[in-house]
C-alpha cells in the first residue's frame, strides 16, 4: 500500500488529502481511497506580515505533522507558489511553503519518503486539460471520479477552503501519475489524459 499526503497550502485555508493506493503489482486491487481530508484554517494574528506568516505557518505545520504521524505517508506533495502571483501572495506563499517544508523535515527525510512539489499550471493541466483553468473547473473535475469527495468539497463554503481541498485531491492523484507508483495504468485510467511533458 502507498500513502500520499497532499497539501494545497494557503494562509487562510490549507487543503489536506491523504490517499491510500493499493497497486496491482503488489497483490492490490489498483484502487485508491481518500482516508482523510480536512481544511486547516488560520486567521490573521499579527499586523506584521512576517510575524503573521510565521505564526500561521507554525499552526499549519503542527497539524500537518500530526497528520503525518498518524498516516505515515510514503509521498508528501505540496503545490508550489504560482510565479504569476500578485500582492502579498508573492511574499507569504513562498515563506509558508519554506516553513512547512522545514517543519516537516523529520517526515520528509525518513527513508523511503518522497517529496513532490507541483506547479499550479501543471496541476491544472493534469486535472482539467487546461493549465489556466479556474478553481470551479478544478472542483468540477472531481465529480466524475469521486462523488463522495466531490460532495465533501461542495459542502464547504466557497471562501472556506473548497478550492484548496479540491486542489489537494488533485495533488494526491498527480503524485500517482507523476511517480507511476508501481501502477502506471492507474492514473491513466482515472484521468484518461495525455502525459504532461
Amino acid at each position: 500500500m502507498i500513502t500520499i499526503l497532499a497539501v494545497d497550502q494557503s494562509m487562510t485555508s490549507s487543503g489536506v488529502v491523504v490517499l491510500e493506493h493499493m497497486p496491482h503489482g503488489s497483490g492490490g486491487s489498483g484502487v485508491s481511497e481518500v482516508v482523510h481530508h480536512e481544511v486547516i484554517r488560520t486567521s490573521k494574528v499579527d499586523d506584521d506580515f512576517v510575524l503573521d506568516t510565521f505564526e500561521r505557518a507554525t499552526l499549519i505545520g503542527r497539524r500537518l505533522n500530526q497528520i503525518a504521524e498518524e498516516q505515515l505517508p510514503d509521498y508528501i506533495v505540496f503545490e508550489t507558489p504560482s510565479l504569476a502571483s500578485k500582492g502579498n501572495a508573492t511574499r507569504t506563499l513562498p515563506m509558508l511553503l519554506g516553513s512547512l517544508l522545514a517543519q516537516m523535515e523529520g517526515h520528509i527525510s525518513k527513508e523511503g519518503v518522497k517529496l513532490l512539489t507541483v506547479p499550479p499550471t501543471s496541476l491544472k493541466k493534469f486535472a482539467t486539460g487546461k493549465g489556466n483553468c479556474d478553481k470551479e473547473a478544478m472542483i468540477q473535475a472531481i465529480e466524475e471520479h469521486d462523488a463522495e469527495m466531490f460532495d465533501a468539497v461542495m459542502s464547504l463554503p466557497k471562501s472556506k477552503g473548497r478550492g484548496d481541498l479540491a486542489d489537494a485531491w488533485h495533488l494526491a492523484h498527480y503524485a500517482l501519475w507523476a511517480e507511476e507508483m508501481n501502477d502506471p495504468e492507474f492514473a491513466k485510467r482515472l484521468y484518461t489524459r495525455e502525459l504532461i511533458s
